[in-house]
């Protein structure tokens, strides 16, 4: 992995880190910018788990 990218969206930070030429987006940060105020619960609801790299 490397460092990641910081973009803005709407003056939201949204991270992105490179896998194998592959952006990833960090999906904290996704589902902050889509309004969702728990997003640890939005995660685990609506991406599979084959979707998932890991949390930390």
């Amino acid at each position: 992995m490397n460092t990641p990218q910081i973009f803005n969206f709407e003056q939201n930070e949204v991270r992105t880190i490179l896998v194998n030429d592959e952006p990833y987006f960090v999906g904290k940060d996704v589902a902050s910018v889509l309004g969702y105020s728990n997003t640890k619960d939005a995660l685990s609801r609506h991406v599979d788990l084959e979707d998932k790299m890991g949390s930390r």
